[in-house]
């Protein structure tokens, strides 16, 4: 089972912005080599699903909404848990979803 694009750039560019601090869209494409406007659209999904928030003005661009988001959060905000076929329990999903991905990094 894989993840698409979309949800894949969301789960990293939530781990990215820790700490509370605001960083700039730009700089988050560049880090995670991918467009500006692809990267928009995402955090809009993020925005809208209240994961993320923008900052205006100087020093401008996006954090978190709060230190704890889980990755439930952002497969539900991103559509992962609502594909086609998928009669497993939500929590069976998220498993198979992170097993996967922890499978893709440590292989």
């Amino acid at each position: 089972m894989n993840l698409n694009r979309k949800t894949e750039l969301a789960l990293d560019l939530v781990f990215k912005l820790k700490d509370g601090k605001t960083v700039s869209v730009t700089k988050l494409a560049s880090e995670l080599k991918t467009t500006v406007d692809y990267l928009q659209q995402i955090a809009n999904k993020l925005r809208k699903g209240n994961l993320i928030e923008s900052v205006r003005g100087p020093g401008g661009g996006i954090r978190r909404t709060r230190s704890v988001i889980k990755a439930y959060e952002v497969f539900e905000v991103m559509g992962e848990l609502k594909k086609p076929g998928n009669n497993k329990k939500t929590s069976e999903r998220v498993k198979e979803i992170l097993n996967d991905k922890l499978q893709q990094v440590w292989v």
